[in-house]
């Protein structure tokens, strides 16, 4: 008896009844009912245990199958229900004897086998006698007449195994495994050599790194790594920082980039036959290959044992983990996916925009415009889609999304496609199947390196790192015992254990400088711990630990790999171009820091010992070893004079300063000194002689006590207990967070003070030491773009061939004198040193301006005297200026300055107000102090003290500026709810002018004439709930 017909009910899988072949995506109400009877009439749905048909029924995302083919258990065939049907061969199936033993000998003597199988080992001892007989069997069951399979070929035994970093407490934290029967596996592997080349052949266009010849996780892992890199590199090019203002820049309208990992829940085991049959066909494998394999597909089983209980499960869709031919067959099952997304997004979308490693599948986008952030996020639900449409089943929680924006629509971009779902930001994905929220996270973990926009090298390094340590302390027992291997097979056991996992994923991303000595020093550690050779006890060297067991180090690993990738990369066949790029990169990174860490620049290293060149882990080290070993005598007490107290000078020679350091030089005929006037009187300051000292000679460098050169024109800087005190007069350039001394740019103030504070700037934190041959490349860098403008040869000839009126020839000299901010002023001395040091006159004009405390004042020696022609004309004048030859008063020449400063001071604020971003402007009282103060600003700095104090744990990984806005509109707020409460308060508003009778708040706009604040009457007013409403959605917005 068969019945055939539309139903009008759905099925849900159900052993012997229901098969797996069932595309319903819910289960109806009267679904219960159908199976009732079939399960009392005895009833077997046949269609429902082949591959998948298509659908009869959808309705939104519902899909179902409603047409069903229903008969008797007892009158169906045992092997209908799985729908294979009887297949057949054009031609018998040839194997030769010599192709049969190969591939015995080949079987795993190791490797487990299901319960009720021989061991594999019996096998190979065995080949010769059982080739020939495994050959007639094959010859007789695959023939042009039917297509059998021994059934013990076809069950895999389950073997459960913990995932690792699970608890096992459920059923996804097991990984099944079947154990097949070796003979079995031995002929899959037969079959599947056979199959491979047509697939591999047919995936050979498309990003698919696993299963494939030459490619692996190496290539995929630059593919990511250099889109991460190149989203970075873009979105640094649009950072809004102060000096990019100063300059004219303006931000494009948006740019950035999206990347997304996909989590497939158990992919293998999902592969419908179908898509198989169609890969098959579409890859052009031999129709009798592909009906064997099929056909052994379709009569797979798995058995379970569970104490004295065992089951069997038929299978109607996946492939066995385990089995040989399930990476083959899966990889044909993704190009058909792949092929298929190329079709519906363009024909090198997958090649551009996809990287997929078995199942896990990585999408990246980088785009320029709002448009094509939408077209992005659209083409991403479209793969997704297509995944489900080919039976995938994708985890949205499991699944993670990288996103990063700049430019003005940015934050609009953030609005629309991100959102918060239970405390957790998700990103929105608009699709023909609904809205899917996936997370959204700064970085992840991508076949085991850590990808994301901002550092993921050190992210990576650092996750290698940890998991090469925990290796080595699981294994460490073996490591540090010596009882067992001698020290050179330890070193071996932890190149071939510990290494792999140290370097892997690390050596396919930039390592500069800082990393490669991180790898460096954990490599350290354990080979010292594997030797027992702690370097404070012997005191060997890295190098010479090294070198001793002949162990390469980290740089040589990272170059055998990049030469690897270099003949690897070429014959791929996929992102030939990215990865060539990426490897140039790799390439010139691994040059530069092995110049780095090899060549010791002498002008910025810090951490030398410049009198016997030893290295040290910092600079207090340093000064620590100076004052311990290269410490200078001590005077005796009676060439020192009791403290306060002057010491008069040789006769001839002016008075000497005892706050001046002595400075230990070579002997030159010109010598400057660069002091500051705070607290010392300018007089003795300017009348101090520069005695040289002896020459303390090194191999390549000098000690001094400070900085002078003739070499060298830096401008000091303010000494305290803890080093350099930054002073924004002296260390910044142009009025913006740059370092004078090395020109490095930041984006904040603190920032450039944390630079000159904690010595990092190479110029002044080598100011107390320098090296005589590098003095003049520091002098380049710290005189760099500030030579004075009246002292510029150009300027000084435009000038004199044509007075003012030159300057107009000079180009640039006028954005040059705009951008000058602050008026920089430098008053220098000449002496000249012909025997004994005569000083020459100096103008009055310098000694009388120098009396204010707060200049910072430069001795220089200059054989020119330019800075006397500058104060008394230019030079090749023809004539004296007037105003050399008349001294002011020393109170006329302090109120000029002070009228300078102020006039200065004013500029500046003009300059800032006039760069302001005047989209949004707040007005605020500052207060009269008083507790009932009206003013804004007491409540301001109370939130701002709070969040610097830390008491709120919520709010401190927020910027300042987002708190304070916050706490601005939550201001509003309750002042709003006051006006509403409080007749009075709203009495007071009206009187003011903000607020109408009908409690509606007015607009306001500027009237010049009155130069008050009036009603803008072109504008409705606002109601008093819409306000509120309003201020209420924008504090949200700032929240989220």
């Amino acid at each position: 008896m068969i019945i055939a017909g539309d139903c009008n009910a759905t099925c849900q899988h159900e052993g012997r009844i229901v098969g797996c072949g069932v595309p319903c995506s819910f289960a109806a109400e009267d679904s219960t009912e159908l199976q009732d009877i079939l399960r009392a009439h005895g009833l077997v749905a046949l269609n429902t245990f082949g591959p998948a048909p298509g659908h009869t029924f959808k309705f939104g995302p519902r899909t179902s199958q409603l047409d069903y083919i229903f008969t008797r258990v007892a009158h169906a065939d045992r092997d209908a229900k799985r729908d294979h049907g009887e297949q057949k061969l054009s031609d018998t199936f040839q194997v030769d004897e010599a192709e049969m033993r190969a591939y015995l000998q080949q079987i795993p003597m190791r490797k487990a086998v299901s319960s009720d199988s021989v061991p594999g080992v019996v096998y190979r001892i065995c080949e010769q006698e059982l080739a020939p007989v495994l050959c007639k069997l094959l010859r007789y069951m695959w023939n042009a007449e039917h297509i059998i399979f021994p059934r013990v070929w076809c069950v895999a035994e389950l073997i459960f195994l913990p995932k690792p970093g699970k608890k096992t407490s459920e059923v996804k934290d097991w990984r099944p495994i079947g154990l097949q029967d070796a003979v079995a596996k031995s002929v899959m592997h037969l079959l599947v050599d056979r199959l491979k080349p047509h697939v591999q052949d047919w995936a050979s266009s498309f990003p698919l790194y696993a299963y494939m010849p030459g490619r692996s996780t190496r290539q995929a892992l630059q593919v990511v790594f250099a889109h991460c890199d190149a989203v970075r590199h873009l979105c640094q090019q649009e950072a809004d920082t102060i000096h990019r203002r100063f300059e004219g820049w303006k931000p494009s309208e948006l740019c950035g980039g999206i990347q997304v990992c996909l989590d497939l829940s158990s992919a293998f085991d999902r592969v419908p036959w179908h898509h198989i049959r169609t890969a098959f066909t579409q890859a052009q494998v031999p129709p009798d290959l592909a009906a064997i394999i099929l056909g052994w597909l379709s009569c797979s089983e798995y058995q379970i044992h569970n104490g004295s209980h065992t089951s069997c499960i038929q299978v109607g869709r996946g492939v066995k983990q385990g089995c040989r031919g399930s990476p083959t067959i899966f990889l044909a099952f993704m190009t058909l996916i792949c092929r298929r997304l190329n079709e519906k997004l363009g024909n090198r979308f997958c090649q551009e925009h996809l990287t997929q490693y078995a199942d896990d599948t990585h999408s990246a986008w980088t785009f320029h415009s709002y448009e094509e952030l939408r077209n992005c996020i659209w083409q991403l639900s479209v793969i997704m889609e297509t995944l489900e449409e080919f039976g995938m089943s994708l985890n949205d929680d499991k699944a993670q999304i990288l996103f990063t924006v700049r430019g003005n629509l940015r934050q609009k971009a953030r609005g629309e496609f991100t959102t918060k779902v239970r405390d957790k930001l998700v990103f929105v994905i608009e699709g023909e199947q609904g809205t899917r929220h996936v997370p959204l996270v700064r970085s992840t973990v991508y076949l085991g390196a850590k990808i994301s926009y901002d550092q993921f090298e050190a992210q990576t390094v650092a996750h290698r790192m940890q998991k090469a340590n925990v290796r080595f302390w699981q294994l460490q027992k073996f490591f540090t015992s010596k009882r067992g291997l001698s020290v050179p097979q330890r070193i071996r056991m932890w190149m071939a254990t510990i290494r792999p996992t140290l370097m892997y994923a690390a050596d396919c991303c930039l390592v500069g400088p800082t990393l490669q000595r991180k790898l460096q020093t954990l490599t350290m550690k354990h080979f010292r711990a594997i030797c027992s050779c702690p370097s404070h006890i012997y005191h060997i060297s890295d190098n010479d630990l090294l070198a001793k067991y002949q162990v390469a180090g980290v740089s040589d690993w990272l170059k055998d790999a990049y030469a690897r990738d270099a003949c690897t990369n070429k014959v791929i066949g996929i992102s030939t171009e990215v990865l060539a790029r990426w490897h140039d990169k790799l390439r010139d990174t691994l040059q530069a820091t092995q110049h780095k860490l090899t060549h010791v620049a002498r002008e910025i290293q810090p951490h030398a010992c410049p009198v016997c060149g030893v290295y040290f882990d910092s600079r207090k080290s340093v000064k620590l070893h100076m004052y311990q070993s290269h410490r200078p005598p001590k005077p005796s007490a009676d060439s020192q004079s009791p403290e306060g107290m002057s010491v008069e000078p040789p006769k001839g020679m002016p008075p000497t300063d005892p706050q001046v350091p002595e400075v230990v030089s070579a002997s030159t005929t010109q010598v400057q000194l660069d002091i500051t006037t705070a607290g010392t009187p300018v007089d003795d300051a300017v009348s101090t002689p520069l005695n040289p000292a002896p020459e303390v000679q090194a191999p390549s460098q000098v000690v001094a006590h400070s900085i002078p050169s003739s070499d060298l024109s830096v401008v000091p800087a303010f000494q305290g207990e803890a080093g350099l005190v930054f002073d924004r007069s002296v260390h910044s350039r142009d009025g913006l967070p740059t370092c004078s001394g090395c020109g490095a740019k930041f984006r904040r103030w603190d920032i450039l003070r944390k630079h000159i504070n904690k010595g990092w700037c190479p110029v002044f934190a080598k100011h107390d030491a320098p090296a005589l041959s590098a003095l003049s490349d520091v002098k380049a860098l710290a005189v760099q773009d500030h030579v004075p403008i009246t002292q510029r040869s150009e300027v000084i000839q435009a000038i004199a061939d044509r007075g003012l009126e030159g300057l107009r020839l000079v180009p640039g000299i006028f954005e040059e004198m705009q951008n000058r901010l602050y008026p920089r002023v430098a008053i220098v001395v000449w002496f000249e040193s012909e025997g004994r040091a005569q000083p020459q006159r100096i103008p009055s004009s310098v000694l009388l301006f120098s009396s204010a405390q707060s200049c910072v004042m430069t001795m220089d020696v200059d054989r020119a005297g330019q800075i006397e022609e500058f104060f008394g004309g230019l030079e090749n004048s023809g004539h004296q200026s007037q105003y050399q030859q008349t001294e002011l008063p020393i109170d006329e020449l302090m109120q000029i300055v002070r009228l300078l400063v102020r006039t200065s001071v004013r500029h500046e604020d003009a300059i800032q107000t006039l760069r302001l971003d005047t989209g949004l402007v707040w007005f605020v009282k500052t207060g009269d102090g008083t507790p009932d103060t009206t003013s804004i600003i007491p409540y301001l700095q109370a939130v701002a003290a709070k969040l610097h104090g830390r008491e709120n744990t919520e709010m401190s990984d927020r910027p300042l500026r987002e708190i304070m806005f916050m706490a601005i509109l939550q201001k509003l707020l309750t002042k709003l709810d006051e006006v509403a409460k409080d007749q009075t308060v709203a009495l007071r508003c009206q009187q003011a002018g903000w607020l109408t009778t009908e409690q509606k708040w007015v607009y306001q706009k500027w009237c010049k004439e009155t130069r008050t604040l009036v009603q803008d009457k072109t504008k409705v007013p606002v109601l008093h709930h819409t306000l509120v409403t309003s201020i209420k959605n924008m504090l949200r917005m700032v929240d989220e």
